[in-house]
């Protein structure tokens, strides 16, 4: 999913885009319509930013006083790659726009499937045209993964890129199964050009965004994209080798023309000079290769450090908050239970009652309290563990933040020193994973700290439940929760009919239980329409979560944001006594619409169907789904998409019309 979000640095006012084009101009068509000051100098139409080959391409369109990146005009009609941070002018005195995010999402549902996936069948091997090649001459090639900065060395006569055994360059990650078992394929030609072509792959094979349709020079810089949303390698060392030696076919043609055309004497004096070029530069060659292999191995060392300290601080979240629910549920439950014990003892004590009754009731009520003082205790050392969690996660903050100094530090040193364009690029790429890190780590912590987890878990987790469909057999795990006292129960549509099938049968077993209960399917919602469905648990007695904004007014981008769910199903729902526990985690509403609720928070496989509340413990939407590779960032249904699958009856016991 293409996601673009443009700056109007006059006005401040941001737009997000999740389209393949966006064009800007005056014309009031278009995605972004300029009005106002300063907007004399824009054209109708004045430039359009197109997503393409995995990138978002800026693309001047014949404008009248034509578009600025920083201070470099664009030539009209040829397009250029446009990354995050960038600043655009639309003529000399215009309006100017900042890029701020520049990206491809993917939507992925969380719902758990039990079984491993199956292999898929191999591809059938495609004939590939014999290459054209130098004699004797060897390619060797680094390749950058653009998406992931993974390296990929490879050197022969040809280089084969796929998914198969014998591919030299076999790319990893997620879009992998885009790739062909045989995809593309390098080679040398006589004259000592290096070529690609495409193997007759399904998905086809792109060079600097254009279709290779045929052979493509190749050289340093490029970027071979394998599919249109395949994986991208930027060419960032390229080199020809003869078996003999260290020397480029370039020099063999120039020797081979020394020795043709001059005296005995001159050719050893040329043949001395290029033997010290060729040594010199080859251990200049080596020396830098070395150089950046230690830098690659230091700055992964560094990366996965941070990664582990993310780790265990999402670790202690989580299993902090699964700790404090579970104590705030028996708490609540001791407390109830005390409150019942002196009701009785007051009311035996009025009529008169037996002293072995009074004293019987005494002694339970003297239990009670003494189990509510250790529940009081261990929700004290819950908070107290929370306060420590806030402490490390600070202090894992200001490691990040001391990261970002040191390598913007060594940035400076490498550009100073004018090393290799790619160790510059591997260090700018560490600097950005970096600062996003520390920004990830400081949404953790405002999340953990702007919710009152004790508050919320007390009065709805107990209506919360665990939804287990069978389709054959096959097994689905998802979340949901109890809206009525006669047991109606709210989930997604993908997670009663997962891949757009009826399940066979459906059960729920609700928070703090260990029995499934039979459900019956009342209204999903037809394709197309919001992610959700009702079911019913049959003979349902128990508690349903009764502050629902059905409003649509109670979530406000920026406030706190709580959902409480079993994530990772089943298997991690249960505790040792085989008893359902649910699991609580927070976060920040980030964006929210009529149609949407975008929050920054822990989701994971399972947590489909999970309610979303606000800080004060309202219901505002159904978790639906979270981002692959965006950390945190979950989607949710709004409640009041769902007032549409009520019937009269289900409505008229929820007092809403």
């Amino acid at each position: 999913m293409p996601y673009l979000r443009l700056r109007d640095l006059r006005s401040g006012a941001a737009r997000e885009y999740e389209s393949a084009e966006v064009r800007v101009g005056r014309d009031p068509d278009l995605e972004l319509s300029l009005t106002g000051e300063g907007t004399d100098v824009v054209s109708g139409t004045h430039v359009r930013f197109v997503y393409r080959v995995r990138r978002w391409w800026i693309e001047d369109m014949g404008s009248r006083n034509g578009t600025y990146v920083g201070e470099r005009c664009l030539k009209p009609g040829q397009a250029e790659v446009v990354a995050p941070g960038a600043l655009l002018r639309l003529g000399k005195t215009g309006p100017r726009l900042k890029v701020e995010a520049a990206a491809s999402l993917t939507l992925d549902a969380t719902i758990l499937e039990s079984p491993a996936d199956l292999e898929q069948p191999p591809e059938p091997a495609h004939a590939a045209a014999p290459p054209r090649q130098a004699h004797g001459a060897i390619l060797k090639i680094v390749f950058e993964d653009a998406a992931s900065g993974q390296r990929y060395r490879a050197e022969g006569a040809v280089v084969r890129i796929g998914r198969a055994a014998d591919c030299q360059v076999r790319p990893l990650g997620t879009e992998r199964e885009l790739l062909s078992r045989h995809h593309a394929e390098l080679a040398l030609t006589p004259d000592g050009t290096v070529i690609v072509r495409d193997a007759r792959s399904v998905n086809g094979t792109f060079l600097n965004a254009e279709f290779l349709d045929g052979d493509g020079v190749l050289k340093e810089g490029d970027q071979i994209a394998l599919g249109e949303e395949g994986p991208v390698l930027i060419v960032e060392e390229l080199a020809v080798s003869a078996p003999g030696g260290l020397t480029t076919l370039l020099v063999r043609r120039v020797a081979r023309e020394v020795s043709q055309g001059t005296s005995a004497r001159v050719r050893q004096l040329i043949w001395s000079m290029l033997a010290v070029i060729v040594t010199a530069v080859s251990g200049l060659y080596i020396l830098e290769e070395r150089r950046e292999q230690a830098t690659a191995a230091a700055l992964e060392e560094q990366r996965q450090a941070l990664d582990e300290q993310r780790e265990q601080l999402e670790d202690y979240r989580k299993a902090l908050a699964a700790q404090q629910a579970t104590t705030d549920s028996v708490l609540y439950v001791a407390s109830a239970e005390y409150e019942r014990l002196s009701s009785e003892l007051f009311a035996a004590t009025e009529r008169a009652a037996p002293a072995s009754v009074i004293d019987s009731l005494r002694g339970a009520l003297i239990a009670a309290d003494e189990r509510t003082q250790a529940l009081e205790a261990s929700l004290a050392r819950s908070q107290d563990a929370l306060r420590r969690q806030l402490a490390a996660g600070d202090s894992a903050r200001r490691q990040a933040d001391a990261e970002v100094a040191r390598l913007r530090a060594e940035l400076e040193r490498a550009t100073q020193e004018r090393v290799s364009p790619g160790l510059v690029d591997s260090l700018r790429r560490a600097i950005r994973e970096a600062e996003e890190q520390s920004g990830d780590i400081g949404a953790q912590l405002r999340a953990v700290s702007g919710v009152n987890l004790a508050a919320v878990a007390q009065a709805n987790q107990g209506a919360v439940g665990l939804v287990t469909v069978f389709q054959g057999l096959r097994l689905f795990d998802g979340s949901g929760f109890v809206i009525t006292p006669s047991g109606h129960f709210v989930t997604n549509r993908h997670v009663v009919n997962p891949d757009g099938k009826a399940p066979d049968s459906v059960f729920v077993t609700m928070a703090d239980e260990r029995f499934m209960e039979p459900a019956d399917v009342i209204a999903v919602a037809p394709a197309g329409q919001p992610d959700l469905a009702v079911v019913r648990i049959r003979d349902y007695s128990g508690p349903h979560i009764e502050r629902v904004d059905w409003s649509g007014r109670r979530a406000t981008q920026g406030e706190p944001a709580a959902l409480i769910g079993f994530p990772a199903g089943l298997g991690a729902a249960l505790d040792q006594t085989r008893t359902a526990r649910t699991s609580m985690s927070a976060g920040i509403f980030s964006q929210v619409t009529a149609e949407s609720i975008r929050f920054d928070g822990f989701t994971v496989e399972g947590s489909s169907g999970s309610p979303v509340f606000n800080a004060t413990g309202e219901v505002v939407g159904v978790h639906r789904g979270s981002l692959r590779g965006a950390t945190g960032l979950g989607f949710a249904v709004p409640v009041t998409k769902l007032i549409l699958l009520l019937t009269p009856e289900v409505k008229a016991e929820l007092g809403i019309e």
